[in-house]
């Protein structure tokens, strides 16, 4: 009896301590992955999809035209409403500051600067492009106890939802639901 009482506890403590070291693990590079992120700013002339299919292909963030013309549409639409927070400077390395606090604040992937000066003052229009999409759905395959199941997500910001379906299974049930949540993303 006294064994089995010291098994459990050393379990109870085991798992307890992997949570921790996960749980600290998961602060740290969540936060490093912050501070260390330095976001490029590429330079446009101005709001035209060749500029801006450049300024992502320098950038490393190219997928694709259709994507070209969707940041380029989002720019333009942005561009026509009031901005929330205007910056004038005196030297593009205080604009270019402005620009990666901006980008760090709304977790950018890159920033686009169309540049407008007269002789006393710099005008910079910056746009924080996120290529990241909140929705998506997915399939796939998993292998479980000898048997395949064909697997179908969706997926909503960190929240996803899965459901399984096994190959060799006849019922026109599911086999399986399950859901996760991604709890840091860097």
């Amino acid at each position: 009896m006294y064994l089995l009482n010291k098994r459990l506890i050393l379990t109870i403590v085991s798992i307890i301590a992997t949570l921790i070291v996960l749980i600290v693990s998961c602060y740290y590079f969540y936060h490093k992955g912050l501070s260390d992120k330095d976001v490029p700013i590429q330079y446009i002339p101005a709001v035209t999809p060749e500029y801006v299919k450049t300024a992502q292909i320098n950038a490393g963030k190219y997928k694709s035209d259709s994507d070209v013309r969707e940041v380029t549409h989002i720019i333009e639409t942005e561009s026509k409403r009031t901005p929330d927070v205007q910056y004038v400077t005196y030297t593009q390395k205080e604009a270019d500051n402005q620009a990666q606090q901006l980008a760090k604040k709304n977790k950018s992937d890159y920033v686009l600067k169309e540049t407008k000066s007269d002789q006393q003052q710099i005008n910079n229009n910056f746009y924080a492009i996120t290529q990241e999409k909140k929705h998506r759905i997915g399939v796939g395959a998993a292998y479980i106890d000898n048997d395949i199941y064909v697997t179908a997500h969706y997926q909503n910001d960190r929240l996803r939802i899965e459901a399984y379906k096994g190959i060799k299974s006849h019922s026109s049930k599911l086999d399986g639901v399950g859901a996760s949540y991604d709890v840091v993303k860097f």
